[in-house]
């Protein structure tokens, strides 16, 4: 069987509270304690920090550029500078998870910024696609470059993809939805989802690249990371959704 490789994305209000912080290092080490053969990638979101530079750019876009230019003597436009910035941020949280984790043989935090740069990310430069998009091409694309049996895990703070009755849209949405029925599988078919809901935990660019790779993710409350550990047991009735393509 081939070794198994999971690609976890913590939501980034994992970092911004030291108290989540800690409880999901804790949990993150006894489970990869469980699967010593196993290796885990953690790729943090930008949480705060983004949500600042988000701030920024609606309100001064060119000041990002020039922050980019200052700090690092290329001149790019705000678009890419608010783009590149934002993956740096995921690359500085992701070293404040490796300080919690170390000593953990199995648990992996790539330097995002870099692998992209070398394997020529194309992501659109746009604030639609967040590290829930990125996390799934940098796992994609180490993927390809293995021979390995890989997971992709969006851990959030919902149990997964919840819709309430009769509430549907047609212009897609990020945003979080608490209450409804948890929706146990998404396919995608020709880069549409079986389920149009008005809002996802995740951005939707997903639809696009599940099409394109074939590889399926799940939405995991980070909360129950027993939860992984079912999935890799292939137990029945995990509570999360997978979205996959159509067959």
């Amino acid at each position: 069987m081939a070794r198994e490789i999971l690609f976890l994305k913590a939501s980034g209000m994992i970092v911004d509270e030291t108290g989540s912080r800690a409880a999901f290092a804790g949990a993150l080490r006894n489970l990869a304690g469980r699967y010593p053969e196993s290796l885990f990638y953690i790729i943090s979101g930008g949480g705060k920090k983004v949500d600042a530079l988000r701030k920024q750019y609606n309100d001064d876009p060119a000041s990002i550029a020039q922050d980019w230019y200052n700090s690092h003597g290329v001149v790019l436009d705000p678009d890419l500078a608010a783009h590149w910035r934002a993956i740096e941020i995921m690359d500085s949280n992701g070293k404040i998870l490796a300080n919690d984790v170390k000593g953990c043989q199995n648990i992996v935090i790539p330097p995002v910024s870099r692998l992209m740069q070398e394997r020529k990310c194309t992501l659109p430069a746009s604030w639609d696609i967040t590290a829930d998009s990125i996390a799934y091409w940098l796992a994609a694309a180490l993927a390809g470059e293995n021979d390995v049996l890989t997971w992709i895990i969006l851990l959030k703070d919902v149990d997964g993809v919840i819709t309430s009755p009769g509430k549907t849209a047609a212009i897609l949405r990020r945003t979080k939805v608490t209450t409804g029925k948890i929706v146990d599988t998404i396919i995608v078919d020709h880069g549409k989802p079986s389920l149009l809901l008005p809002s996802y935990p995740f951005d939707t660019y997903l639809f696009a690249l599940v099409k394109k790779h074939n590889i399926p993710f799940y939405i995991v409350n980070w909360k129950h990371l027993d939860r992984v550990d079912g999935l890799l047991k292939r137990q029945p009735g995990v509570v999360c959704t997978k979205i996959m393509a159509a067959p």
